[in-house]
């Protein structure tokens, strides 16, 4: 009897992809449903944009695209929303401005197709904006689960790690919403486990494999940030007896043609400025004060590292949920301890090459939001989210992958069970503190902070009396 139950436990944990996908549809559904509308960050733009790949805009360059599938959002349920945010800020909830870009103006059409789809095909049976709404979420959370869970399949290194990443709050937070970050972080999560699949489990590059590896390349342009994921090719095996040039020179190829549409697209898109701020707007200001960017980026990352991390893990809502102190000391916990008990061999070359990756992405996301975001007096750069570090995670288990401890199989089925067992708490903890904001009793928080106010006042009158 004790065999059987442990050879179930060992099929179980043999199989990451399944738990996850178990664990994402249950809390993501959770989350899905228990936040309110336009309660994820810069979702009331990512749904104007989602409006827009409905109707086939699929280019934003003219400001004011209205289209047809707008007002079936204008009567939702914004009331969370509209409490947050002040009446200056009129622009944030569905309005189409003649002299505004919305946020996600200058975002790949390629990130909001699926929402987009469920949008133009629920709209054929129903015009209520509320169940239109859940239905491009729902099927956002099914891509984002889809994705990552091919991702945990096929990558022969870091499988519980990929879990683990793609099970963060803030993760599967974003991954049920309209955001551009749940395709962003679920393809980012597939585009390296495909590559780490080549790297480490293959002996040569075949036709296919290239031809796949090209085509995940120009969606990979097309994304947020993922660009510079290309600079791994180099570490590919060498390429099978079809082709005529060298490998390097394949991939030089497809490095750069990657980089022009990434560029083409930077440049037809709109500037999207912040008119909060003196903004610099000039991308060659590194060159004109390069130890003043330096210092402010340095300073940045120093004072906000904790931050960073935080919202990394989980800052849930419109950013102002925090999850409680210890689900966040559990999860530094988990990172470290993930990197010392699951070994895996990566060479010292792919380790430097992984770890120059992140250190410029994160570079070059702090300059744009100095230069198009933030006020150059200013002593810390304004805008950075600890969300934008999710698709590099992977990365990170590369740079500090253990090569030399080695545990018994013991050891590391007890850890599995337990990291499970800690994501679970994770993820249930995550939930209890959303419906603290969200629901008491069964009642929205706005409405019952009215009705405790309320009470309040009564009380202070009947006093005074």
């Amino acid at each position: 009897m004790q065999k059987r139950f442990d050879l179930n436990i060992n099929k179980i944990l043999e199989r990451p992809e399944i738990i996850f996908v178990i664990l994402a549809f249950i809390f993501g559904s959770i989350f899905l449903f228990k936040t309110p509308p336009f309660e994820v960050p810069d979702e009331p733009h990512h749904l104007l944009r989602a409006c827009e790949v409905a109707d086939f805009i699929f280019y934003s360059k003219t400001p004011v695209q209205k289209t047809k599938y707008d007002r079936y959002f204008f009567n939702i349920d914004k009331s969370s929303y509209i409490k947050k945010n002040s009446d200056n800020n009129k622009y944030n909830c569905m309005q189409r401005e003649k002299t505004q870009f919305h946020f996600a103006s200058r975002n790949s059409a390629i990130m909001y197709i699926i929402p987009a789809l469920g949008i133009k095909i629920g709209s054929l049976f129903t015009q209520d904006g509320n169940i239109l709404f859940y239905i491009g979420r729902f099927l956002n959370l099914l891509l984002y689960i889809s994705l990552s869970a091919l991702a945990i399949k096929i990558t022969p290194v870091f499988k519980y790690p990929f879990m683990y990443v793609a099970l963060l709050p803030m993760a599967l937070f974003e991954g049920m919403s309209y955001s551009a970050d749940s395709f962003n972080n679920a393809f980012a999560f597939f585009f390296l486990a495909f590559i780490f699949n080549l790297i480490f489990s293959k002996n040569e590059i075949t036709k296919k494999d290239f031809i796949i590896l090209c085509i995940l390349s120009c969606v990979c342009a097309m994304c947020k940030g993922l660009v510079f994921f290309l600079f791994l090719l180099f570490f590919l095996p060498p390429f099978s007896k079809e082709f005529k040039l060298k490998k390097n020179i394949y991939v030089a190829i497809l490095i750069f043609i990657s980089f022009v549409i990434c560029q083409l697209l930077i440049a037809l898109g709109p500037k999207n400025l912040n008119s909060e701020y003196t903004v610099i707007n000039d991308f060659l200001y590194i060159f004109k004060e390069p130890i003043s960017v330096l210092y402010k980026i340095l300073v940045t990352s120093f004072v906000n590292i904790v931050s960073y991390f935080k919202q990394m893990v989980g800052v849930l809502g419109w950013l102002h949920i925090f999850l409680r102190h210890e689900i966040y000391t559990l999860s530094l916990l988990s990172f470290i301890s993930m990197v010392i008990i699951l070994k895996e061999r990566v060479s010292f070359k792919l380790r430097m090459i992984a770890l120059l990756i992140i250190l410029f992405s994160y570079f070059i996301i702090q300059y744009t939001l100095l230069i198009y975001w933030s006020n150059p007096n200013a002593q810390t750069i304004n805008g950075f989210q600890g969300r934008y570090l999710i698709p590099m995670l992977p990365l990170l288990f590369i740079v500090f992958a253990n090569n030399k401890f080695t545990f018994s199989e013991k050891i590391i089925k007890t850890y599995k069970i337990l990291l499970i067992i800690s994501i679970v708490y994770m993820l249930i903890s995550s939930y209890f503190t959303l419906n603290v904001f969200y629901n008491v009793l069964g009642l929205d928080r706005n409405i019952m902070d009215d009705f405790l106010n309320n009470k309040v006042q009564l009380i202070n009158k009947s006093d005074i009396n």
